[in-house]
């Protein structure tokens, strides 16, 4: 049997900045826009959490606690990177568009 690593703590990362659901999906939009995914960009509306039920409870504003370390960039300027790398990837972009 394989010998397992005890982990003594958690540990959560996120990048710089803060976001709800609705500034990721408009910062998603965005950069297929601007990567010419998308012709138009569409309304996308913002809906309070009570107009989405869930089971579980959930605070009204929650935020994750982080030390700023030197890796860490902001969050939409991490987002632009992986979608463009993925894009390049699969073929979608020449390395002119690349970043």
């Amino acid at each position: 049997m394989a010998e397992q690593k005890r982990l003594e703590q958690v540990y959560h990362y996120s990048d710089l900045g803060v976001a709800s659901w609705y500034d990721f999906a408009v910062a998603i939009q965005g950069i297929a826009f601007e990567k010419g995914l998308l012709d138009k960009k569409i309304p996308i509306q913002l809906i309070p959490g009570n107009a989405y039920p869930t089971p579980v409870k959930r605070p009204v504003f929650s935020l994750l606690y982080k030390k700023q370390n030197g890796n860490a960039e902001n969050w939409k300027e991490a987002l632009k990177t992986v979608i463009t790398e993925l894009l390049n990837e699969a073929g979608y972009l020449q390395s002119s568009d690349y970043i």
